[in-house]
């Protein structure tokens, strides 16, 4: 069988990764950088921190990113939620910014924890390893070959998984996604399923996102699968659990964008209220006018509906090569909600409608 070179890229490049066990018995030495002023910290700039790490006469260091902040935050708050964890962090650093230091080394301290890092990623500057993921001394690399050639074998099993051809690509952080046909014939939405590969630094798991478009071209934005695979032994019945688990719910979702497409089609919209849901989005006056505009001609294909709304959002969203990469990401997103979510959360609610995804993550991974 066949796989893609990226893949392999992948493979080959975690092949040469090296743990370090801290060892607690010796001195763990960690240093807190932040270059600018600080600022008032947000989940983006608290990213810019660099932690750097000494031990066993190895250094470290990593960006105090949501990798970082999640690795060592469930050591610190382990009941806590992701969510809690992250306000924790920026709690500290906005309060009583030295405690992150101490926060750091408290959890090196009293945790078993392996470092893991690549040899190639080393900073002769700062005469440290950056640092690839954390684990535990229990955690075990997983295999993605073998994982892809038994999701295949599986699928080929079905119809509805179409595995005979895939399109592959590579994000910033290495992490590879491969595409595959859904079979979406009796959905009014064409629907694919895009396996992300799990990363053996103890963050990313195997995950699936279903890419979404109308029948027309036009985009929807991404749905996140409700579950993510994690790994566990290698066994076969767990990776096919995992398939079976991913066309039952790629079904179930087509069912459900079948009924919100039909409710859409068939909700009639008055003048007076396009304009009402148009003007609270937090958008330049040009970019409205586009969206009006827009919408009178999906009108011709749709009538005066919310599919014809949804329509002329995602149209601009999806071909206008005038607007910013953000503003098409909010007027996807805006085309996706308007018809998927209950229309008096969203559609017919009356606060300001802005951008509520973190999108740019697909860009950058």
């Amino acid at each position: 069988m066949e796989h893609p070179e990226k893949l392999f890229g992948l493979v080959k490049y975690e092949a040469s990764v090296i743990n370090h066990l801290i060892d607690r018995s010796k001195r763990i030495v960690v240093t807190v950088h932040y270059n600018d002023v600080k600022p008032k910290f947000t989940r983006e700039n608290l990213s810019n921190v660099r932690i750097e790490i000494e031990n066993a006469g190895l250094r470290f260091y990593f960006p105090m990113d949501l990798q970082f902040r999640h690795q060592i935050g469930i050591r610190l708050w382990r009941n806590k939620l992701l969510a809690d964890i992250e306000w924790e962090w920026l709690e500290i650093a906005n309060k009583n910014f030295s405690l992150i230091k101490d926060k750091v080394k408290q959890a090196f301290e009293h945790n078993d924890m392996v470092i893991r890092y690549h040899p190639s990623e080393y900073h002769s500057k700062l005469n440290a390893y950056c640092v690839y993921g954390i684990v535990s001394t229990f955690y075990t690399p997983s295999n993605q070959i073998y994982f892809r050639e038994t999701f295949i074998e599986i699928s080929q099993k079905t119809d509805i998984l179409d595995t005979s051809f895939s399109i592959t690509t590579q994000r910033k952080s290495k992490t590879v996604e491969e595409t595959f046909e859904f079979d979406s014939e009796a959905c009014k939405i064409d629907t694919k399923c895009s396996l992300i590969y799990g990363r053996n630094n103890g963050y990313r798991s195997y995950r699936v996102r279903w890419n979404r478009r109308s029948k027309d071209g036009l985009w929807l934005t991404p749905w996140e699968s409700t579950d993510n695979y994690q790994w566990k032994n290698n066994a076969k019945s767990e990776i096919s659990d995992f398939v079976n688990y991913l066309i039952n719910e790629g079904r179930e979702h087509q069912k459900f964008l079948n009924q919100r497409v039909e409710l859409a089609e068939d909700t009639y919209l008055e003048d007076d209220f396009i304009q009402f849901f148009v003007e609270r989005m937090i958008l330049a006056y040009a970019t409205k006018d586009r969206i009006m505009n827009q919408y009178k001609i999906q009108t011709q294909n749709f009538g005066k509906s919310v599919w014809a709304l949804s329509s002329a959002l995602r149209f601009i969203g999806t071909k206008d090569p005038h607007i910013t990469k953000a503003t098409k990401w909010f007027l996807l997103e805006s085309g996706t909600l308007v018809f998927e979510k209950k229309y008096e959360e969203y559609l017919q609610a009356k606060f300001k409608i802005g951008l509520i995804g973190n999108y740019a993550i697909y860009e950058s991974e």
